[in-house]
């Protein structure tokens, strides 16, 4: 979707390979291919097609549904939060987030230009390339948008000063990444096995927290939100990975360590996903590993990236009323006021649509 942006007409399709997946991590890259709008799909590469994987049959039983999805793509594109990284832009310690975001169920649309007139917007260390990028969040202030910064961002940002204090934060962003091991929600203690990464010590000002971490004893903000002129501004203070972290242990393509992002207790994450979808019209209630990519106004694609079950609740668009269908498989879901709680097999996926 981000290279669409750039390239326009040219984008004709999407490529990927064999490499580090399973059967299901296999067809879960046809899927995310077709949702981006590709038109077409290359398989990479023709020795390793000769060569079998267990990938490939289950493909074919997948082909049908992804035609399918690719003609409602084509009319309906994923609408959602625009994540913004210009082209040639650094991404400092903010390597991949847009694909961490994206699995905390946010519904991300990459883009390498500024969202005019966007709603929701994610502001990334990439985003801070722009040098009328300080232009740009005051418009969205005065548009009453909701704007959703790293640390990463403001550190590096054009009119850091004016960026922080919109966010409600003190004191100059200064990077300085932690490791919290532990975060209270819900009057009980939730431990990270790998440990929570923190980009910053931030500062409180007129900022409110949301969800506090626990590193080294210490409590320190990890996301936080601040009103300005009617807009919503929150900070998320985490970091992923910078290219030196990749370099030390050698890696170019695959995480260089798992993340405790990807352990946040369900609390946590629908705290962060309502941030950046309740102003869009809905919401989910689900664990982390469950994506949400709506088609248009009216359709919903929920997938299911957990090694088990997962029931997910999803809140449609206010107005909506009657049923959900599932277009995979036909089967109806009533919506009781504007709630319906969807049952998803482990790495399965949901095709909603409102009725």
């Amino acid at each position: 979707r981000w290279i669409g942006s750039i390239g326009g007409e040219k984008t004709g399709g999407a490529w990927f390979d064999h490499a580090d997946c399973d059967a299901n991590d296999f067809v879960d890259q046809a899927y995310q291919s077709v949702l981006a709008g590709a038109r077409e799909i290359m398989l990479f590469a023709y020795s390793d097609i000769e060569s079998g994987h267990p990938g490939h049959e289950l493909l074919k039983k997948e082909q049908d549904k992804l035609a399918r999805l690719s003609e409602a793509v084509q009319k309906n594109p994923v609408i959602g939060v625009y994540g913004y990284k210009p082209p040639n832009s650094d991404a400092g310690p903010d390597l991949f987030i847009m694909d961490y975001i994206g699995m905390l169920g946010v519904p991300l649309v990459p883009t390498s230009k500024q969202p005019i007139g966007a709603h929701v917007v994610f502001l990334p260390a990439q985003a801070a390339a722009d040098p009328g990028i300080g232009v740009f969040v005051r418009n969205l202030i005065a548009q009453r948008a909701t704007i959703v910064m790293t640390p990463g961002f403001l550190a590096a940002a054009p009119m850091r000063d004016d960026l922080t204090r919109y966010a409600g934060l003190r004191g100059t962003i200064s990077l300085s990444p932690m490791r919290a091991g532990s975060m209270r929600i819900g009057g009980e203690d939730h431990t990270f096995a790998h440990g929570l990464d923190l980009a910053a010590d931030l500062a409180l000002g007129t900022a409110k927290p949301l969800l506090m971490a626990n590193a080294a004893g210490k409590k320190v903000p990890f996301f936080t939100v601040n009103e300005e002129g009617g807009a919503k501004i929150y900070v998320l203070n985490t970091r992923t990975f910078s290219q030196a972290d990749y370099e030390a242990v050698g890696e170019v393509l695959l995480p260089p360590r798992q993340l405790g992002l990807m352990e946040l207790p369900d609390d946590a994450a629908n705290t962060i996903r309502e941030a950046f979808t309740l102003p869009l019209g809905y919401k989910m209630e689900a664990p982390v590993r469950v994506t949400l990519q709506p088609l248009g106004p009216s359709q919903f694609v929920i997938q299911n990236y957990t090694p088990r079950k997962q029931t997910v609740r999803l809140s449609a668009p206010y107005g909506a009323k009657g049923s959900l269908i599932d277009r995979f498989t036909g089967k109806s879901y009533a919506l009781q006021g504007r709630q319906i709680d969807v049952p998803i097999a482990s790495r399965a996926r949901v095709w909603l649509e409102i009725r």
